[in-house]
């Protein structure tokens, strides 16, 4: 089984957006999985509508997130402001703190507004991407990891698939046994999807109910922003990972006056190790084939594609650039195009 699985990353996903795009012209995956803005991604790709992600990036975000979600360009300038005091003058440093006070009351407001209809935005966004998926469209397989902050456990929502058909390796039953998995129908498609990329502290959690339980969701790269794991369990035995950032940034990014570049670099570690945790079940998995004990199933080829270099002026919260929001995605194509002729 052939799978593609995309990472989390925030704004950086217009980069993953330009690679997914470009592979999808000439690949043909079995399943794809995708986490946070990772499973936008990947719903466009199993909707077979890889040719609407430029549009989608570079058009409907640039314009929307500032009016649907202004706090978000707030909190990026307020960062911005911080991460720079006491690298000039003080009349600079004074200018830069009023700047972040003033950021400051504007994200309080919002806060309260957003606490008293805390779906309008995200309701409002699940409209804009219904424009542009279709779930009776999907040929492939879908899964998609999120967080129950309800009952506290990692979730997978899947769409035409049957995960209790899994071929699931007998040291990752207990593993599979702690995911909630739910299967995702079209009136709650985008809405599920959005669940996934709910990043706490920009975007409330997405309420949806199933069997007549109502819980809230959040974003998935909290237990799982790259969900290798969900391939494997689904029995895919050629996967493609794509990462929305180099390697080189989890070692260069936690300039020490930075604030806003220091919880990047935080979270980037902390996905890190997440990571390395698919990987060494990767490395199980085939081990116990190679012993025999798994002799139903082929050894697991995992390649990746990710920037060589960090993306010029793309940070997370960069929805509203549109210039590096371009360039982001035309270097995950260029990455992507090159991906290809190495297959």
């Amino acid at each position: 089984m052939k799978a593609l699985v995309l990472s989390g990353g925030a704004a950086r996903g217009a980069y993953e957006g330009g690679v997914a795009s470009a592979l999808a012209r000439s690949q043909q995956y079995d399943l794809i999985c995708g986490t946070s803005i990772g499973a936008i991604n990947a719903a466009f790709l199993a909707s077979g509508k890889p040719d609407k992600l430029q549009s989608f990036w570079c058009d409907v975000l640039p314009s929307r997130v500032p009016t649907l979600f202004p706090h978000i360009p707030r909190l990026r300038h307020m960062l911005a402001d911080l991460g720079g005091l006491g690298r000039s003058s003080r009349w600079n440093d004074a200018r830069r703190l009023m700047h972040a006070i003033s950021d400051m009351r504007v994200l309080n407001l919002f806060g309260e507004r957003r606490n008293a209809s805390p779906r309008s935005p995200i309701v409002a966004l699940g409209r804009e991407l219904d424009a542009f998926i279709d779930l009776s469209a999907i040929r492939c397989r879908l899964m998609v990891a999120a967080t129950n902050v309800t009952l506290g456990m990692p979730t997978a929502f899947y769409a035409n698939c049957d995960p209790t058909a899994f071929v699931r390796p007998s040291h990752s039953a207990q593993r599979v046994a702690a995911i909630e998995w739910r299967a995702v129908k079209a009136e709650r498609f985008a809405m599920a999807i959005l669940a996934s990329a709910a990043l706490p502290g920009l975007f409330a959690p997405v309420e949806l109910e199933f069997e007549q339980n109502v819980c809230h969701y959040a974003d998935g790269s909290l237990v799982d922003n790259s969900p290798i794991g969900l391939a494997i369990d689904a029995g895919a035995t050629d996967i493609t990972v794509v990462f929305a950032d180099p390697v080189s940034t989890v070692a260069r990014s936690c300039p020490q006056q930075d604030v806003g570049r220091m919880a990047c670099a935080v979270s980037i570690f902390w996905q890190q190790r997440v990571l390395d945790y698919e990987l060494r079940l990767v490395e199980a998995t085939n081990a116990l084939i190679r012993a025999g004990a798994l002799q139903d199933r082929q050894e697991i080829r995992v390649q990746y594609v990710r920037p060589e270099q960090p993306i010029p002026g793309l940070d997370l919260l960069a929805f509203d650039d549109a210039d590096a929001i371009a360039r982001a995605f035309q270097q995950g194509a260029v990455d992507g195009e090159r991906e290809l002729r190495s297959l």
